[in-house]
């Protein structure tokens, strides 16, 4: 990422895209892996860490989950490593006033889940203003990060159905284990490809892996 802070998008384009595109995906499928499991065993988590008492925190848990994603975005580098930042402030200075509008309307009626949402909604703005502002202004194409945000979401509802479906009275601890299984297998059928393989290989050295079930 950094030696994108040392050339021109003009004269290189497709090594921005390729940095939003694969860093991109990787902060994505982190991301709604904490979701998913913030949101299935939330209450688990409480309860193991702070106990029982704490049970009105599940719900605020779940809620600030939502927005990891919307955190783990590399919009605003992209936009920095481009030397908009003129932009990039104008984005924070509206998320801010956001984030005071929504915090005060909502904390009156939702109290600390109202706070919750605020923390949601100020981070989607800034996550859609960043990628909006990207694409309007052709510096990268968004559809690959559409495409892989809504596999994200698939593979989130999938994991989902199973805990609630199918393995409902199974110990909280298999459970989380089998369900990683199945989020890491997803993701690596229909999300991963070849080359995002070949970036990973690069990045820890390592030479291959032992089978190929990634999507080509």
């Amino acid at each position: 990422m950094p030696y994108l802070y040392k050339i021109s998008h003009k004269d290189n384009s497709s090594k921005f895209q390729f940095a939003f595109d694969i860093y991109n995906k990787c902060l994505a499928i982190i991301s709604f892996y904490l979701v998913t499991g913030a949101i299935l065993y939330g209450k688990e988590v409480i309860y193991l860490f702070f106990s029982g008492k704490y049970h009105d925190s599940i719900i605020i848990l779940q809620i600030i989950s939502i927005g990891i994603p919307f955190i783990f975005t590399i919009g605003p580098a992209i936009i920095t490593s481009l030397d908009r930042q003129p932009a990039l402030s104008r984005i924070y200075a509206i998320g801010f006033f956001i984030s005071i509008i929504s915090n005060i309307s909502l904390i009156y009626f939702f109290k600390s889940e109202g706070a919750a949402v605020s923390v949601v909604i100020t981070y989607g703005f800034i996550f859609f203003a960043t990628n909006f502002y990207l694409a309007v202004n052709k510096f990268v194409n968004v559809v690959g990060i559409i495409k892989t945000y809504s596999w994200q979401l698939i593979i989130f509802i999938s994991c989902y159905c199973i805990k609630a479906f199918i393995m409902p009275e199974m110990h909280w601890i298999a459970s989380l284990a089998l369900v990683s299984i199945i989020f890491a297998v997803l993701n690596l059928i229909f999300v991963i490809n070849k080359n995002d393989v070949r970036v990973l290989r690069e990045i820890f050295g390592i030479k291959k892996f032992p089978m190929k079930i990634y999507k080509k």
